[in-house]
């Protein structure tokens, strides 16, 4: 896979090797085939087709896992891990899972996001007391997992309930969702995080202050809801504070914030219901603590709308 990147570029996020934000895809040097992408606030990870886990970008909560807190603007590889399959970024902490179904975690930790029993920033990788996870997602100040068996657990900041325990209480350990149905995807926001169920149906949970749970109203959950607009859905995505999602038809829905444009309906006016846009034969979604949108179609193209500065 060739890795470009562009955007801001304040904390050598881009990886580019200077601190100059760029509006059009540039080519990173000096890095192998890359499997598997993350952005955070400000940082960036990768994974290689070895397992590599390369790391660039702002690192003042030791998000790199470098085991210092100096910014890279370069890709450099994270020491102290075996191979990794895939990696996840939150706002400034950073999640990765190894071929044997092992958890690994690293950065802020303040709200015990990273699941580790305490609250104590990690510069350097550290194995999560959890076995079997197949999925894994970062919100702001949070995190959700899956293990091998489809039982979701989270923990971390839980001011909005995003956790989904049916509670507001921070949790400094994964902790089961034991109400959940059938899962086969999730998707974390700043605040707010949706679940994909085996037959198609949309649950939302968390801070619902723009209504990006997509429930028709404005009031924050601490238990998952079925968002009863959506139905037969493959894809669900969340950004900062809105939610995308794509039917088995290719029709894109989204709700939430608007601020920067980032529900592609025309203006800047928040959505609490999902709103239906004229984008044909979506197939994929971007996603992570973001202000903007980008959907590929099923004919290569990709789409982008929202936050641009």
């Amino acid at each position: 896979m060739l890795f470009r990147s562009f955007g801001r570029n304040n904390n050598g996020q881009l990886g580019l090797g200077d601190n100059t934000n760029r509006q059009e895809p540039h080519k990173i040097e000096g890095l192998p085939r890359i499997l598997s992408v993350s952005c955070g606030f400000s940082f960036s990870a990768c994974v290689d087709s070895d397992g590599v886990v390369w790391c660039f970008g702002e690192n003042g909560s030791g998000q790199l896992g470098l085991g210092h807190t100096t910014a890279q603007n370069k890709p450099t590889k994270v020491p102290g891990l075996p191979p990794i399959r895939s990696v996840h970024c939150g706002r400034y902490h950073t999640l990765c899972i190894d071929h044997n179904s092992e958890l690994w975690a690293f950065g802020q930790n303040s709200y015990g996001q990273l699941g580790l029993g305490n609250s104590t920033q990690q510069n350097s990788p550290q194995k999560v007391p959890v076995t079997n996870i197949s999925l894994a997602c970062c919100g702001g100040e949070f995190s959700t997992i899956q293990d091998n068996n489809g039982h979701v657990y989270s923990c971390g900041d839980n001011e909005y309930g995003q956790l989904g325990l049916g509670h507001k209480e921070q949790q400094n350990r994964f902790v089961r969702l034991s109400s959940l149905p059938d899962i086969s995807s999730f998707s974390c926001g700043y605040r707010h995080q949706v679940f994909l169920t085996a037959t198609g149906d949309a649950l939302a949970v968390g801070y619902n202050g723009n209504g990006q749970l997509g429930t028709g109203d404005n009031t924050s959950r601490s238990s998952a809801v079925k968002i009863s607009a959506l139905s037969n859905i493959t894809h669900l995505s969340c950004g900062r504070n809105h939610t995308m999602a794509i039917s088995d038809k290719g029709q894109l829905y989204t709700c939430g914030y608007n601020g920067n444009g980032e529900l592609g309906t025309g203006d800047t006016q928040k959505r609490n219901s999902p709103q239906a846009l004229p984008l044909q034969h979506a197939c994929s979604l971007s996603h992570g603590v973001s202000n903007f949108t980008i959907v590929g179609d099923k004919n290569g193209k990709v789409w982008a709308f929202g936050c641009n500065d």
